[in-house]
């Protein structure tokens, strides 16, 4: 995370480049630390992103914790916060 951001998407330059799908759009969503909770940011992705089985609404932080699962076009992650 650079900061207290990291951007995933297909553009290069993303701090995760997930460039294998068209489905993934060129910035996708967002992570983000504020004090000492983490939140995703779905930024109006054309698929959509999902938290825990459930689509999340765009341009809205939503909190996550370790151990819940992100879900983005063909592709999860479990969150593991250290």
């Amino acid at each position: 995370m650079r900061g207290q951001n990291a951007s995933i998407g297909r553009r290069k330059g993303s701090d995760l480049t997930l460039d294998f799908s068209n489905q993934i759009s060129r910035l996708h969503c967002t992570l983000k630390k504020k004090d000492d909770s983490f939140y995703i940011k779905d930024e109006g992705s054309s698929f959509g992103t999902g938290l825990n089985g459930k689509k999340i609404p765009a341009m809205k932080e939503i909190p996550v914790k370790n151990g819940d699962v992100l879900m983005l076009p063909g592709i999860k992650f479990k969150i593991n916060i250290r």
